[in-house]
């Protein structure tokens, strides 16, 4: 999995407030409610989806990192192995 757990799971921990960045907008949640976390996380995996079909269709590689494991040395592999597609 990529990117930070936090990004792709809630925790329960009850309600809380967000903020919309752009517009100010304010929403309170009940990071609680188990349908809330499920549509949530169904939706990162949407987007994640959805993402990693664009780069394949456009040629872009990915390379699959996450906060919670160490990735220097899967960086590493991933630019020795593009290294030798392109020689």
């Amino acid at each position: 999995r990529m990117g930070d757990p936090r990004e792709r799971e809630l925790p329960d921990v009850g309600y809380i407030e967000l903020e919309d960045a752009e517009t100010g907008e304010q929403l309170t949640v009940n990071l609680s409610d188990a349908a809330f976390r499920e549509a949530f996380e169904r939706d990162v995996t949407e987007t994640r989806t959805a993402l990693e079909r664009e780069f394949r269709k456009t040629g872009v590689d990915i390379v699959e990192i996450s906060t919670d494991h160490p990735y220097a040395d899967r960086l590493m592999r991933f630019f020795q192995q593009r290294a030798k597609r392109f020689r």
